[in-house]
């Protein structure tokens, strides 16, 4: 695991968190809160993995951020899209 890949991931991952905090959905009808918070949650947890060099593989298998966003969200939703392309780059972290 490259040193510059780390930093790069936790960068983009502290800006996708940022636009979870921020996203205009205040009443929760285009994406159930709860969802943006278990959303967070995983992010966080990636981040922390990360940050201690214990990067957990269960994110590998299942891609369970992307398969929410994938059976629930919006299809065209932007702050869906960057979630998946943040998990799918914590997935090769791993490799």
């Amino acid at each position: 695991m490259k040193i510059s890949n780390v930093d790069n991931f936790i960068r983009r991952a502290e800006r996708v968190l940022q636009a979870i905090e921020t996203y205009e959905n205040s009443d929760g009808t285009e994406i159930p809160l709860q969802q943006l918070e278990i959303a967070k949650d995983k992010i966080k947890n990636m981040i922390s993995s990360v940050r201690g060099k214990t990067l957990q593989s269960d994110h590998s298998p299942s891609r369970s951020l992307t398969r929410l966003i994938i059976d629930h969200w919006p299809l065209d939703n932007k702050l869906g899209v960057e979630i998946t392309e943040l998990e799918e780059e914590y997935v090769r972290l791993l490799s």
